[in-house]
């Protein structure tokens, strides 16, 4: 059996602004993007894909790009050899780069809002987690991709899971407008 790559995506303020990049957070169950954060709770990120390897799961965590918590982040990952580091990408790379990857992992929390990656990921095929605090995962994926930020055993029991497979690619105008319908009528949407 294909061990398991996952992936993290979100902007570096630094990067977009000075040299056109982003970093990326990677699980290889895992493969991601992101500024390393408190909000983007890339901690908990670490130690799920620990846990999961302590239950016998082989995934693969590569964390593109650099900020605030980065110590602490590889400080988690002392000792872990399914725990990778590097620098940020061309923005150009991105879509390329989540593509390789088998699930995209959206650990923030409700500070950081809508959480655009969920579309991406789900526009490139990737299979998808995130947390029920976060709007875009919340309002675009199943109860079977969630989990409440933080909670780093459910984190863990979701990467070592099948994930489904959610897509929104394929869907019609009008499957589209009723999924639009629904959202406005289920108050999810505010003004």
């Amino acid at each position: 059996m294909r061990e398991k790559r996952a992936v993290v995506f979100g902007p570096a303020d630094d990067c977009w602004t000075n040299s056109g990049c982003v970093p990326i957070l990677s699980i290889r169950l895992t493969d991601k993007v992101g500024r390393i954060i408190d909000v983007k709770r890339v901690g908990d990120i670490v130690k799920a894909v620990s846990l999961a390897a302590n239950h016998g799961k082989k995934i693969h965590l590569d964390i593109y790009g650099h900020g605030a918590d980065e110590q602490q982040v590889k400080k988690l990952a002392e000792g872990c050899d399914n725990v990778r580091f590097h620098n940020p990408v061309p923005i150009s790379d991105v879509r390329k780069i989540m593509r390789e990857h088998d699930v995209y992992v959206l650990a923030s929390n409700a500070i950081e809002g809508w959480g655009a990656v969920i579309n991406e990921a789900m526009e490139e095929g990737i299979r998808a987690i995130g947390t029920f605090e976060a709007g875009a995962s919340s309002t675009l994926l199943p109860d079977s991709c969630l989990y409440h930020a933080g909670d780093v055993k459910a984190l863990s029991r979701l990467l070592a899971s099948d994930i489904p497979h959610v897509g929104i690619g394929g869907w019609s105008c009008k499957a589209f407008a009723d999924f639009l319908v629904h959202i406005a009528e289920s108050g999810k949407i505010t003004d």
